[in-house]
C-alpha cells in the first residue's frame, strides 16, 4: 500500500463525535485499549519518578488527534510532548 493512500484515508476520515463512538460496536475494544495504554503510561512514569528522572520528553508516534496528551500532561515531570502523525489533518 502506498503511503499516499494511507495519508488520504486519515485526512478524509469522518471525525466522529463522542456519542457516535460510544454507539459503535468497537467501543468496548477501544475503551479496553485505552485502559491498557493508560496503565502502561502510568507505570512508565512511576518507574521514572522512582529513579528521580525529571524533565521528561515524550515522543508520541502515530499520535493522531492527541487523545493521549492528557495522560502525559498529568505528570509534573513531563517537560515536553512531541506528537507525530502521518496525517496533517489529524494533528
Amino acid at each position: 500500500m502506498k503511503v499516499t493512500r494511507v495519508v488520504d484515508f486519515y485526512d478524509n476520515k469522518h471525525r466522529q463525535t463522542h456519542e457516535e463512538r460510544k454507539a459503535s460496536s468497537l467501543y468496548p475494544v477501544r475503551a479496553f485499549n485505552n485502559f491498557i495504554k493508560t496503565a502502561a503510561i502510568v507505570r512508565a512514569f512511576q518507574h521514572l519518578t522512582n529513579k528521580k528522572v525529571t524533565n521528561i520528553r515524550v515522543l508520541d508516534l502515530c499520535g493522531g488527534q492527541g487523545g493521549d496528551f492528557p495522560k502525559f500532561a498529568r505528570n509534573r515531570n513531563v517537560k515536553d510532548v512531541y506528537l507525530i502523525d502521518i496525517s496533517e489533518q489529524s494533528v
